[in-house]
This record gives C-alpha cells, sequence and structure tokens, in this order.
C-alpha cells in the first residue's frame, strides 16, 4: 500500500544552480515544489555564493556530475516536467539540451539571465537558439531577458506599445519554442510613467491572453520569474493545463510578493504559502490588452 501511494505522486525535476541564501534557484523551486504536492528532484549546474543583495562566485558544476545526476534520476525517478533554469556555460548547456532531446516530458524553461546570461550567450548561444528553446513547451522571460535575446523593450508598456510585447513572443516562437510567457511588464499611465498594473502576455502562436495583476508596492519580490517558473511547472506535472497552469502559478507568486518579508540586508524573496485563493491575488486574464 505504501510503495503503491508513493508511485502516485508527481516527480518533478529542477535544473538549475544552487543559492547559498536560500532565495532562488533550487532551493525556492523546491519550497514550490512542496507546495503543490509534487517530489522535487535536483540536478545542481553550478553553485553561487549569494545573497540577499549581491550575485558573487559562480562555480559552474562539472559536465561529468551534471550527466551523473541526470542519469540516476532518470533510471530511477523519471520526471513528469521539469524545470530548467540556470545553465552557466556551453559545456552544461550541450550535455542538458542532449538529455531534453530524449526526455518525453514537459519542460518549462526559465532563462535566468541574470545569474548566467552573458557568459551562457557567449559561449552557447547556437545551443541555446537551436537545442534549448526549442525543446522547451514553455519559455518564461522577463523584461530584460527580452531585451537581450529580442532586443524589442518591454519594460514598460501601454495600449499603444502593446504589439511589442507580442511581437517579442513572436520572436520567441520563431526560434522555436513551443510557447512563451512574457512576464513583468509594467503599464505605462497617462503620463508616460510606470502605472499601478503588472501584466504578463503568453502566446503558443494560434492561442494568446493576457494576465493582468495590480502592482504591489515593495522591494521584496525577488525570485518572482524562478518561483513562476517552478509553480507552473509542478502544476504541469500533476496533469493540470497549461494555461490554468498559468493562472494558479501566477496567484501563488502574488500571494508570495504580498507576503514576502525581508531577511538578509538586501531585498527579501517571494514568500511561499500555498496555494491563493484570494480574490486579490488571481489574475485578470484577458484576449486583448488589459489597460
Amino acid at each position: 500500500m505504501t510503495q503503491s501511494l508513493q508511485q502516485k505522486v508527481p516527480v518533478v525535476w529542477t535544473i538549475g544552480a544552487s543559492d547559498s541564501s536560500g532565495g532562488s534557484g533550487i532551493q525556492a523551486d523546491l519550497h514550490t515544489f512542496h507546495d503543490f504536492s509534487v517530489h522535487g528532484c535536483t540536478v545542481i549546474t553550478a553553485l553561487n555564493a549569494q545573497n540577499s543583495f549581491a550575485l558573487g562566485d559562480t562555480a559552474a558544476t562539472a559536465g561529468t556530475s551534471i550527466s551523473a545526476q541526470i542519469s540516476a534520476l532518470d533510471n530511477d525517478m523519471p520526471a513528469a516536467s521539469i524545470k530548467l533554469g540556470a545553465v552557466p556555460n556551453g559545456e552544461v548547456a550541450a550535455i542538458v539540451a542532449e538529455y531534453l532531446q530524449r526526455y518525453q516530458g514537459l519542460v518549462v524553461y526559465d532563462l535566468e539571465f541574470e545569474s548566467s546570461g552573458p557568459l551562457l550567450l557567449e559561449q552557447a548561444q547556437q545551443i541555446v537558439r537551436e537545442g534549448l528553446l526549442p525543446r522547451s513547451d514553455l519559455v518564461v522571460a522577463n523584461a530584460d531577458e527580452v531585451k537581450t535575446l529580442c532586443a524589442i523593450d518591454v519594460s514598460t508598456v501601454s495600449a499603444d506599445s502593446a504589439d511589442s510585447v507580442v511581437a517579442a513572443a513572436q520572436h520567441f516562437l520563431d526560434l522555436g519554442a513551443r510557447s512563451v510567457l512574457i512576464t513583468g511588464c509594467k503599464v505605462r499611465d497617462a503620463e508616460g510613467g510606470p502605472g499601478a498594473g503588472r501584466i504578463d502576455y503568453w502566446s503558443n502562436g494560434s492561442e494568446h491572453c493576457w494576465l493582468a495583476v495590480d502592482a504591489i508596492a515593495t522591494a521584496n519580490n525577488q525570485a518572482g520569474g524562478c518561483t513562476l517558473s517552478a509553480a507552473i511547472a509542478a502544476l504541469l506535472g500533476t496533469g493540470e493545463d497549461l494555461q490554468r497552469a498559468l493562472v494558479l502559478a501566477k496567484a501563488y507568486v502574488t500571494k508570495g510578493i504580498r507576503g514576502a518579508q525581508k531577511i538578509g540586508n538586501g531585498p527579501g524573496s517571494v514568500a511561499h504559502l500555498g496555494g491563493a485563493e484570494e480574490e486579490q491575488d488571481t489574475p485578470r486574464v484577458s484576449s486583448s490588452y488589459p489597460f
């Protein structure tokens, strides 16, 4: 009976970097997986020496260790879904890409360029574009990452510039991503400054939606994209539909930002407070620009 029950627990992997402060990376992913009742496994791509205000030294995991971690898990605890995060260099990217070509489950790729972008793009731009993006069922990219890969500024958006977000999403789809979520766009107010809303945009080329929430006045919002991606991966691992997973994951992160606290001397990270059912945390979903 016990073994039978254990086999019914979905297994979700996180492939990414270890954050010594516990606020992001695989540590945040495992907290998130726990909240969605899936069993989390890890493939650690790098050891990051970081705290609440800075990322210091990063030590990439040796390729042989990456391969061994993947093999150990694949032979015993295969993933229902995978969240892919920081990939520190070309060697790691190539190993992960090769495995994902054989993997049959769902992949959520959080670009996490803050941790690994410049070096990764220098060493492995072709692998990212031809190996990782096309194997991703969902790519999650914030405004900075959009600007890095697409040269499109979506940091603040109005009704007149909403097409720029759509164009950025199409760029990722043209690179082979199966769907894309552009996150964290600030709504430009009538005077041209950031307004009181935040919007995300999802598209798979044939379907799309906007997700809107009210801005929360806090600096304690670190690791929002990391946690959002982990929540989506966890929900997909339980069999949830992708569009429904986007809504539930967004509500989870919004609740976490609302309840986040400052732990160190820098901004606090998104809190892990369980599923969100409050109306104030649930995003408004629409097929057209929502403001």
